[in-house]
């Protein structure tokens, strides 16, 4: 029969390994089965990039708190005739129905989750 002896030095680096081993495994996983699960969806996703030579910018905002300012933010916007992306959150429209059709009537919207994690 075979016998080996480690230190405990040793059984210590050893387990870090294999714990730094089985997270890695995990991490990949987890990245692999987001990757196929957001490819699979029909969801529409926001453009983040975009490449250009022209210098321009893309200005966005989240909407997922109160409604103080956003009104006067999109009237500035209209006003000035600037393009900007607002990310509405589900729960923002569940809390101010009245504003969203509001906003419609002055902008585009095309996204809309119900929470932030999805942006995420």
């Amino acid at each position: 029969m075979f016998t080996v002896y480690f230190s405990k030095r040793k059984l210590i680096k050893l387990g870090f390994c294999i714990l730094l081993i089985s997270f890695g495994v995990f991490v990949g996983a987890y990245v692999i089965l987001t990757c196929v699960d957001i490819a699979a969806s029909n969801d529409e996703l926001p453009i983040y990039r975009v490449r250009t030579d022209e210098k321009k910018i893309a200005l966005t905002f989240d909407v997922a708190w109160g409604n103080i300012d956003t009104e006067q933010i999109i009237n500035i916007l209209n006003k000035n005739n600037v393009k900007a992306t607002f990310f509405i959150t589900g729960e923002w429209v569940s809390k101010y129905p009245e504003d969203v059709k509001k906003y419609f009537e002055k902008m585009q919207i095309k996204y809309l989750k119900y929470d932030k994690s999805t942006y995420i």
